[in-house]
């Protein structure tokens, strides 16, 4: 599980939208590395978190990743990115640990928009 997860990554697919930002321009795709972002994690405790209260990102859903995925592991969420649910948080990394999930709750690392701004890479165009 820890190789799939270090070398994941996230695509903000609107980020001029998601981060409330014009100067974005909207046909750039904006990425993070979850290698640039778990020094971050080290330093965050664990919150137990509202399965409700999370925007999942759509993608597939891979049937040898929902085997594998473990649920002891927080799932990664970022506080106060705008999505079309109007949730509270946005899922970064986790999505087939929320998918096996038989609770209401979650345990998350939780990020702020700036410590995620702090990261962002131009990974193309759309």
């Amino acid at each position: 599980m820890f190789e799939h997860f270090i070398n994941g990554k996230f695509a903000f697919t609107n980020p001029a939208y998601q981060f409330n930002e014009p100067k974005f321009k909207s046909k750039v795709l904006l990425a993070i590395k979850n290698k640039d972002l778990y020094p971050i994690s080290k330093n965050k405790s664990s919150s137990t978190i509202l399965i409700k209260d999370v925007a999942l990102p759509e993608s597939i859903l891979w049937e040898h990743r929902l085997i594998s995925a473990d649920t002891a592991y927080p799932i990664w969420v970022v506080e106060g990115i705008q999505n079309l649910d109007n949730k509270k948080y946005f899922l970064i990394d986790g999505k087939h640990r929320v998918h096996l999930s038989r609770s209401d709750s979650i345990p998350a690392i939780i990020f702020s928009i700036k410590e995620i701004r702090k990261i962002l890479k131009i990974v193309g165009k759309s």
